[in-house]
């Protein structure tokens, strides 16, 4: 386990040392055309504001959110979890929580209401840069937990300080398949420094023994821009600890929604469950 460790961070200090890409200068560039761009389009617009309300439309959507909350809770309300991913049988339980649970060796196992991971990346994405990214996520009680983030975009020349602070809100939890919404607040500092917020769906399987597949679906929105981001990620679970791969996608538009620039690239990261 140590020789995977150490494998795994001689790979991020190799990607974070490596001065071949030039690129946060260009990418720069692309924010500031992209603001240019939007500002430019920014003309004064009819503003049409049709208000219509209904009692039976709000009878209606008053029912379907009743529905809604009532499948959310029942899918939520009674979730515990394992130790961590593939320590038995399963990693996400359904039901009111017990003491403990046999697990399928025959070890005494506790469920918990919570579970938490953090992780550590090095990272490359053409026309951006290279680094390391880390992360802190999990479930502080069953269905919402912290959701943090931490980047250094470096080229060679300068660099680029990501941060992104938020949760995440359970919407499905089963070991085939969860699926959760996170929003976060957003933070760029170094080379420019704008504000926002990153908003969007993570989803999780736990379905084939000992692999954890992970992915993310959203949008950075900026003042003059916006990114859409994907992120998929294939996990190897060695007891409590978790080795993995990935490719993320990051595509920049103006707020006109004008293409800007395309950013893509792979990851390799140790994480560990606590």
């Amino acid at each position: 386990m140590k020789r995977k460790v150490i494998l795994i961070f001689t790979v991020i200090f190799f990607c974070a040392n490596t001065g071949i890409y030039a690129q946060l200068g260009k990418f720069k560039e692309d924010v500031e055309a992209a603001e240019s761009k939007s500002e430019s389009k920014k003309e004064d617009k009819d503003e049409k504001e049709a208000t219509k309300s209904s009692s039976s439309d709000s009878s209606s959507s008053s029912g379907m959110f009743e529905l809604f909350f009532s499948l959310w809770f029942l899918t939520n309300g009674g979730v515990t979890y394992g130790e961590y991913p593939h320590h038995s049988n399963k990693f996400v339980y359904m039901g009111l929580p017990e003491t403990y649970n046999i697990s399928a060796q025959g070890t005494m196992q506790k469920k918990k209401n919570h579970w938490f991971s953090t992780e550590i990346q090095g990272f490359y994405m053409n026309n951006l840069g290279y680094g390391p990214w880390a992360s802190f996520q999990g479930s502080i009680f069953r269905f919402f937990g912290p959701y943090l983030e931490a980047a250094m975009v470096m080229d060679g020349e300068d660099y680029l300080g990501i941060f992104r602070l938020g949760g995440t809100l359970s919407l499905l939890q089963t070991n085939p398949f969860s699926l959760s919404v996170y929003g976060e607040w957003l933070v760029w500092r170094g080379i420019m420094e704008r504000s926002g917020g990153a908003f969007g769906l993570k989803m999780r399987s736990y379905l084939i023994k000992y692999i954890v597949l992970d992915a993310r679906l959203g949008i950075q929105i900026f003042e003059y821009f916006y990114i859409n981001e994907m992120e998929f990620k294939i996990g190897v679970m060695l007891n409590r600890w978790e080795i993995s791969a990935g490719w993320r996608f990051w595509n920049m538009y103006t707020d006109g929604n004008d293409l800007v620039e395309r950013y893509n690239g792979p990851f390799v990261g140790v994480g560990v469950y606590f």
